[in-house]
């Protein structure tokens, strides 16, 4: 036989699977006091499509897809796993945690675990820009975009308290409304208006995301090591909040991870 007929010998073709290539770019200088990253994800042709597990990072995102459709996926308290499309792209924008309110002029609150179509949000000539402006980067687009987000001004004691969670997830509530002149009260009022999280979720996302960006970076020694380095009490205290925030247990989330 010249050829091989895989139907003639019995043997079935091996399925295709779909891949996923993802980068995140700077957005333009006068967007960066309200947007953290602009990003792009795109699927190869074949397949039943990608399945995306979307962990929890502190922020909202608006997405475009390049069928012209854009909505808003506020932030998150636990993980999402859409299946993308084969052969498609989607291009997003990701505002900065405690800009929420700002950009969007409603309590983050509302957004919090929530996907929205972005004309529910933003209407008229703004929307078309932000899907002009994130999905074709279209410079004129960008421009309207900016001028939109010109009057976006985070609070700044809330973005002074939002850093400093992230970074010390061991640190008392308390102690971080001090530092910005705010009540405990006061502070998680704030952090919901305009992260859409309180204080204490923010935290435990926070050391998950250092804890993955610890695994990344390399140089750092087994899961206890990279527990205590990440701001975990012991390995299994990263194994509950794992497996609560990312639906995996740590190895498997590396696993997972680091493929990507």
């Amino acid at each position: 036989m010249d050829e091989c007929d895989l139907g003639s010998v019995g043997l079935a073709p091996r399925p295709v699977a779909t891949t996923s290539t993802y980068r995140e770019l700077l957005p333009p200088p006068s967007w960066r006091h309200a947007v953290y990253r602009m990003w792009e994800q795109r699927t190869s042709d074949g397949g039943a499509g990608y399945p995306q597990r979307v962990l929890p990072d502190g922020h909202a995102d608006i997405l475009v897809f390049d069928d012209g459709r854009a909505e808003l996926v506020g932030p998150a308290t636990g993980t999402e796993i859409p299946v993308l499309r084969p052969g498609s792209t989607v291009r997003g924008m990701r505002l900065v945690s405690d800009g929420v309110r700002a950009v969007l002029g409603v309590p983050a609150w509302e957004l919090t675990d929530r996907t929205v179509p972005l004309p529910q949000l933003v209407t008229g000539p703004t929307a078309r820009a932000l899907v002009d402006a994130i999905g074709a980067r279209d410079a004129r687009a960008q421009a309207t975009v900016a001028g939109w987000l010109a009057g976006a001004e985070p609070d700044a004691r809330v973005a002074e308290a939002t850093r400093v969670l992230w970074r010390h997830s061991g640190l008392d509530v308390s102690a971080v409304a001090d530092l910005v002149g705010l009540s405990p009260r006061q502070l998680r009022r704030a952090l919901l208006a305009d992260v859409g999280l309180g204080p204490k979720t923010f935290q435990r996302i926070g050391r998950l995301q250092r804890f993955l960006a610890l695994a990344r970076a390399g140089g750092v020694g087994g899961l206890a090591e990279l527990a205590a380095h990440a701001g975990y009490a012991d390995q299994p205290h990263l194994t509950r909040e794992a497996q609560a925030l990312a639906g995996l247990t740590p190895v498997e989330l590396l696993a997972e991870q680091l493929a990507e």
